[in-house]
């Protein structure tokens, strides 16, 4: 009996799960989750939908990648486990991150705002947790207390990043 089957998913993200449906069970013995040939938009598209299956080993095999990917794209990941509200990968993430990620070269207008305009794609909750960790001086800040300087050691204050406390 021939019935459609519907399904609320565009075909090309449907086409995606499907591909690395295969990949995932058919070669997991010949292919290294790190060395997936998926970029961090493709993940996006992934995370919800093996999400909504309950594909747990297909996820698993997403999160190596999305860990091996933190390593170049530690704002990239950050965002979409931002959105994803994965607290494991965002800390893995964070702990990427290098002074050279935070501050971009400066411009003609002198003005450096690589740090913010990475920030803004962040819930409130998670941009105000990263801002809490990252100013040294702001762990029991008052009003005559100087924030002090940036907190450069992303691998420590990483494991403490928690904006659902």
């Amino acid at each position: 009996m021939d019935e459609d089957i519907d399904i609320d998913i565009p075909i090309k993200d449907l086409a995606l799960l499907a591909d690395f449906m295969q990949i995932s069970d058919r070669f997991k013995h010949f292919v290294r989750s790190a060395n997936l040939e998926l970029d961090v938009d493709q993940a996006a598209v992934l995370l919800p939908l093996i999400d909504k299956f309950d594909c747990d080993f297909m996820r698993a095999i997403l999160m190596i990648r999305l860990a091996s990917l933190a390593k170049t794209q530690p704002w990239e990941v950050l965002h979409l486990t931002c959105k994803q509200d994965d607290l494991d990968m965002a800390r893995e993430a964070i702990s990427n991150l290098t002074n050279s990620s935070i501050h971009k070269p400066l411009t003609k207008t002198l003005i450096d705002t690589t740090i913010w305009t990475q920030l803004s794609m962040l819930s409130e909750a998670w941009q105000l947790e990263f801002l809490r960790l990252c100013f040294t001086g702001t762990h029991g800040l008052t009003y005559s207390t100087p924030t002090g300087n940036l907190n450069d050691n992303f691998a420590v204050w990483a494991k403490d990043f928690n904006p659902k406390k």
